[in-house]
């Protein structure tokens, strides 16, 4: 199997190496190409008006035809993009396309895809947002807090949410929201600060909160989950001994990202 990657920020091409690396230890014979088009990203960011998403739509599918027709025989195009996923699923091919942060949505251990993406398949192969498996296990909570860093993503990222909740019959309460100055520190290429800026606010806003066990955290850029792993999530809490639980740790709901749930998704797939 060959999957392609199509990123909107360069960083994220290096932000996947681990993950496709992983995926090649499950998957041997897996194979990745990764094509950067932050002009995507930029346009989407500008879009007022339907015709604006239309030419931004337009540009999407020329990337991916691009891609698809460049003599590659991809079998899999995954989009890294939440602000453009769900212009890219809307892309009809011989190829498969995934948004990265769509497995965040998929219920784990569901093989599953839910209706809406059944709506946009091609005759014979799937087309996949890759964060619907993140959304679907994100539905089976009573609340979730969607933490983006840029605005653009909320709203693909709710309308992702709700079809899955929809299809899932269940009716979470969703809060969503920008974290404050992390996206100035990603544009002025201080990594380090993005990251410990939105690992920050988490810790501040939802540590030792009521009921974080029916609660989950999704972070809904790829380039945002770094910050889980400065985090204790509520699974790692648990292993630890009584002297440690005793120290004031504060315990956080679970946090959902969508490059590692993306990789168990396509690690599950069929050739």
């Amino acid at each position: 199997m060959k999957i392609a990657f199509l990123h909107t920020l360069s960083s994220n091409q290096a932000l996947f190496t681990p993950y496709t690396e992983d995926l090649q230890r499950k998957r041997p014979g897996v194979t990745t190409t990764h094509h950067v088009d932050e002009d995507l990203l930029k346009n989407a960011r500008k879009i007022a008006s339907e015709e604006d998403r239309a030419r931004v739509t337009t540009q999407v599918h020329q990337a991916l035809s691009s891609m698809i027709g460049s003599g590659a025989n991809v079998d899999f195009v995954v989009c890294t993009c939440s602000t453009i996923g769900d212009m890219a699923e809307r892309y009809t091919s011989s190829a498969p396309v995934l948004r990265v942060d769509q497995p965040m949505g998929l219920r784990l251990g569901n093989p599953s895809l839910g209706d809406d993406a059944e709506q946009t398949t091609s005759s014979h192969i799937p087309v996949l947002r890759v964060d619907r498996p993140m959304a679907d296990c994100a539905v089976g909570y009573s609340v979730i807090h969607v933490l983006a860093a840029l605005e653009s993503t909320l709203e693909p990222t709710k309308e992702l949410l709700d079809k899955c909740a929809s299809t899932a019959h269940t009716h979470p309460r969703i809060h969503m929201t920008v974290v404050p100055e992390a996206w100035s520190h990603f544009q002025q290429g201080d990594q380090k600060a993005y990251i410990q800026t939105i690992a920050d606010y988490i810790q501040e806003k939802y540590s030792n909160t009521e009921s974080s066990q029916d609660s989950v955290i999704v972070l809904a850029q790829a380039s945002m989950s770094p910050a889980a792993e400065l985090l204790l999530i509520p699974e790692q809490q648990s292993s630890l001994g009584d002297k440690d639980k005793d120290t004031g740790m504060a315990e956080l709901p679970r946090i959902l990202t969508s490059p590692s749930i993306c990789v168990d998704y396509l690690a599950g797939l069929r050739d």
